[in-house]
């Protein structure tokens, strides 16, 4: 687990975004998770922009509910978890974003090298556990500082704390 911690304009999602392209060059199989399908479409096309600048070939799905909207329109349009699990299975895709409700499932288990938490500060510590299964390693990127994890309902003590506060 490695913990990539700032304030806003740090450059989280650039540097996020660069070691996206640097894993994808190595040939890794790589993951973004978030609590919303805004904040990782914002990473998709940051790693598409990244990617084009340095002219290096990258693959990239976005997984969103059926009716949904992409937030990344250059990205693969998955409306199925299992059309994203098949295609990174082919190796038709290098980076595929989703959000826990993805990367929990058990068949995502060991299907990426790499997945990378954006907004790691709002994720709660339950969801980061939920998702690690999908991959050998994990990245959080975020800020502890800038706005608690989104609640709703009563919790014990102790939960209202994000992955990142945790680390």
């Amino acid at each position: 687990c490695l913990p990539i911690q700032g304030p806003p304009g740090a450059g989280k999602t650039y540097t996020g975004a660069r070691m996206i392209l640097a894993l994808v060059a190595a040939g890794r199989k790589v993951g973004v998770t978030a609590n919303s399908h805004k904040v990782i479409g914002k990473v998709l096309e940051e790693v598409l922009e990244a990617a084009k600048m340095d002219r290096v070939p990258v693959r990239v799905g976005q997984r969103t509910e059926q009716g949904g909207e992409w937030t990344c329109r250059a990205a693969q349009p998955f409306t199925t978890t299992g059309q994203a699990l098949a295609a990174l299975r082919a190796g038709d895709v290098d980076v595929v974003g989703g959000t826990a409700w993805t990367w929990s499932r058990d068949e995502f288990a060991g299907s990426l090298d790499v997945l990378v938490v954006d907004e790691a500060g709002q994720i709660a510590l339950a969801n980061a556990i939920a998702v690690s299964p999908a991959a050998r390693s994990l990245v959080l990127l975020g800020d502890t500082q800038q706005l608690d994890q989104p609640l709703k309902g009563s919790h014990p003590p102790g939960a209202e704390r994000s992955a990142l506060a945790h680390l």
